[in-house]
Order: structure tokens, then sequence, then C-alpha cells
């Protein structure tokens, strides 16, 4: 039960939870229909080699890094 909704980290939640899947079902859940929510192959990847779910969060923070760079220039204020 979520009881503070500001302490509460859905994405390390969700890779937690497709973490645990993977594990305990990993002959029955269909993982690469995961993909649909990661939207990052790399992450499923690192998900299918068996990481843990926190370091599913390392995989695509280089990328969102990149991409705040990128956006920066972008950005009129």
């Amino acid at each position: 039960m979520v009881t503070d909704r500001a302490a509460l980290r859905p994405v390390a939640v969700g890779f937690e939870i497709a973490y645990q899947l993977n594990r305990l079902y990993s002959g029955t859940w269909k993982v690469d229909d995961y993909l649909r929510l990661l939207a990052n192959r790399a992450t499923l990847a690192a998900l299918k080699e068996g990481k843990a779910a926190a370091d599913l969060a390392l995989v695509w923070q280089g990328g969102l890094a990149e991409f705040a760079r990128i956006r920066q220039k972008y950005l009129l204020y």
C-alpha cells in the first residue's frame, strides 16, 4: 500500500516487478512484451541477462544525460 505518493519511485518499482517476474517466471512471462513499456532495447537486454533492478536504471541513465545535454540548446527559457 502506498501511503506517500511523493516517496514512491514508480520507475524503480516497475524495474523491481519486471526483475522478479523474469526471475520467477522466466519460462512463461513474455519478457519481450515489456519493451512496449521500457522503450529501451538496452534495458530490455539487461533485464533478460538477469541484471538486478537497480542496475537496469543505470543502463538508460547515460542516454538520459545525453538527451538533457542536447535538449539544453533548444530551451528558450
